[in-house]
């Protein structure tokens, strides 16, 4: 079993009937840069415009950031094809960095994230401004 740690993060959760069924968490915070890791459940309708808004609008729009980091293990080829479709780009290989294969590394910058203009994020800013109140604080 991996013993793996999140320190200094933040979450972001998507609720549909009184059930979780989607998340974000957002940690290795640097000022420029944040590590961004999505889950679902399969199969439910999650990702909606607005849950998309607020995904990114936290970090380029709250933290700052220029850009956002994602690792997705080579052989995880959904979340690889969901990364490229939301607009993700590689950036490198590490080779046999996690158990039994390579770990990809991808990353959206902030002037080509196409969610935070879309139809709506006025309406959703308000919301934002209620609902995500503690940004990451760097580590020391």
């Amino acid at each position: 079993m991996l013993d793996c740690h999140f320190y200094d993060f933040e979450a972001l959760g998507l609720e549909r009937d009184g059930e979780l069924i989607a998340g974000v968490v957002y940690n290795e915070f640097t000022g420029p840069d944040v590590q961004m890791h999505v889950a679902a459940i399969p199969g439910r309708r999650w990702l909606t415009k607005e849950f998309l808004w607020f995904a990114f609008a936290y970090p380029f729009v709250q933290l700052g950031c220029v850009r956002v980091s994602g690792r997705v293990g080579s052989k995880n080829k959904d979340a690889l094809r969901l990364n490229y479709h939301l607009g993700f780009e590689y950036e490198a290989t590490l080779k046999h960095a996690i158990l039994g294969e390579d770990l990809i590394l991808l990353v959206m910058w902030q002037e080509k994230c196409r969610f935070l203009n879309m139809k709506g994020a006025r309406k959703w800013a308000g919301k934002e401004a209620e609902q995500c109140q503690h940004p990451i604080s760097k580590a020391a």
